[in-house]
């Protein structure tokens, strides 16, 4: 059974445009804001991730699908069975410092497949999506 789900999030930094899709774009700090466990390693054109919880482990490769600096950066899953895309959007205020970031996360997996976050959209993963959202806030806003 494949379960799919589609999130969007727009929240306010006070950081340049390039900063912000700097940090999204180093795919192994940007793991760190997902949780304990998950990691991303840079190969080439691919990153391998990986989530460790008490179910065990999964890993996954993930393509880049646009990359427009400081003001778009998109990646998708490359497995069969799976999708998992991210797409991030820059856009710095004219009115005031900092920036708007807005993520949109669609996903479609198998129900035995473990990703980071809750499973399934009934189990809170676009709060756990605004938790990652806290969180690099505080870690990137003065």
């Amino acid at each position: 059974m494949t379960t799919a789900h589609r999130f969007s999030r727009t929240f306010h930094v006070a950081c340049p445009a390039s900063v912000a899709y700097a940090y999204f774009r180093a795919h192994d700090r940007f793991a760190g804001t997902l949780g304990s466990g998950v990691t991303a390693r840079t190969m080439g054109g691919l990153t391998r991730w990986s989530i460790t919880t008490a179910a065990g482990t999964s890993t996954w490769d993930t393509r880049i699908t646009a990359d427009v600096p400081g003001r778009l950066l998109a990646w998708t899953t490359t497995a069969d069975g799976m999708r998992d895309s991210w797409d991030f959007w820059f856009a710095e205020r004219a009115s005031e410092p900092g920036t708007d970031v807005r993520i949109v996360l669609e996903r479609e997996a198998p129900s035995d497949v473990v990703l980071p976050g809750p499973a399934a959209a009934e189990d809170g993963l676009g709060d756990w999506l605004d938790q990652c959202i806290v969180c690099w806030q505080q870690a990137h806003s003065p």
